[in-house]
């Protein structure tokens, strides 16, 4: 099995914060809920969504993170979060699906219906999962690249601080995987109908793709960017994807 190589890691990261740093922008990572919460409230008219709500699943300094990014007066910009779960032997799709099981995803899916056609690649991932979520970007900065730029960042970022995690996924609208965020992001597979919902729960869109990649896909994305293969010109305005808010 291929390993992390460190020096590699540092590398992609610098490269990426080198695009935050040159558009005078802050970031950090954040273990306390309570203090994510509490950035994320600051923002007109948005809450933590469900998959982050301390409602549904449990929060301890090991099983997640968030990154917040600030402009120089101290305005949060731009957020995302990873969540780790180990499902062990089930794959994600039997992980929706048993909602006997006791354990957090069935206090989120109680309300909701699920079918059994997921897509595809939901039959195959198992192991140690790490689920991204609470992408935002203030509208000020939005076609300018830098929910790109937080995405990647995310992905390579949260590799290492949930402790290499066997898969990473998301699910994303079929608007944003029109746009190519999906691709922008680095996630390798993009598959429609990543939830196959009867009745969908709070928070959840049949629409949705499921977004994902394997721990070795993240290795090659980790030293694609290192190498500066990013495959858009970052914060230069010719980047043209953008978050949309949830409405939450």
């Amino acid at each position: 099995m291929r390993n992390l190589d460190l020096q590699a890691w540092h590398k992609a990261v610098g490269r990426l914060v080198q695009h935050l740093d040159a558009a005078n922008l802050q970031w950090k990572i954040i273990t306390d809920h309570q203090e994510f919460r509490h950035v994320v409230g600051g923002v007109d008219g948005k809450t933590l969504s469900p998959q982050f709500d301390q409602t549904y699943f449990d929060f301890t300094r090991d099983n997640w993170y968030g990154i917040v990014v600030h402009d120089p007066d101290g305005e949060c910009v731009s957020t995302v979060a990873g969540r780790l779960e180990d499902i062990g032997g089930l794959t994600l799709a039997e992980h929706w699906g048993n909602a006997d099981r006791p354990g957090q995803q069935s206090r989120l899916y109680r309300d909701g219906a699920l079918g059994s056609d997921h897509a595809p690649t939901a039959r195959t991932i198992t192991g140690t999962v790490a689920y991204c979520g609470e992408m935002w970007v203030a509208t000020s900065f939005r076609d300018r690249g830098l929910g790109s730029v937080v995405a990647r960042l995310n992905h390579i970022v949260g590799y290492l601080q949930l402790r290499q995690p066997d898969h990473m996924y998301a699910l994303l609208s079929a608007e944003l995987v029109r746009e190519r965020w999906g691709l922008a992001a680095g996630f390798a597979v993009c598959e429609p109908v990543g939830v196959d919902w009867l009745k969908a729960p709070v928070g959840g869109h049949r629409t949705e793709y499921l977004c994902c990649n394997s721990r070795s896909q993240i290795l090659r994305l980790i030293s694609a960017t290192a190498d500066g293969d990013i495959g858009f010109d970052l914060m230069q305005g010719t980047e043209r994807l953008s978050f949309r808010d949830s409405g939450k």
